[in-house]
């Protein structure tokens, strides 16, 4: 294999490998849970108070959906839909640990 040739596959090698590392890096530098459960709702279209959210979210955890759903549902003016996308986000962002 001829210099320019080596050299080129070199460079690729070297920047296929930091573009991995890239991607796998930026997988563990994951923002807060909290966060993540805020901007879920928020793209949601599902907002208000951080800490109405927030509290209403680990009101969920624990328990069976339909109740927390309903839960939900009582204290706020959410449509069965959203509820349940507020539990459903809970359930993945802040009920884990």
């Amino acid at each position: 294999m001829s210099s320019p040739k080596r050299l080129a596959g070199l460079v690729a090698g070297i920047i296929v490998t930091l573009g991995i590392g890239s991607v796998a890096g930026a997988g563990i530098a994951s923002a807060d849970p909290v966060d993540d459960y805020i901007y879920d709702l928020n793209n949601a279209g599902i907002g208000g108070p951080r800490n109405t959210l927030l509290d209403l979210g680990k009101g969920t955890c624990g328990k069976p959906r339909t109740a927390a759903i309903a839960n939900v549902r009582h204290n706020t003016s959410l449509d069965e839909g959203d509820a349940a996308f507020l539990y459903d986000s809970a359930l993945r962002f802040l009920c884990t640990g």
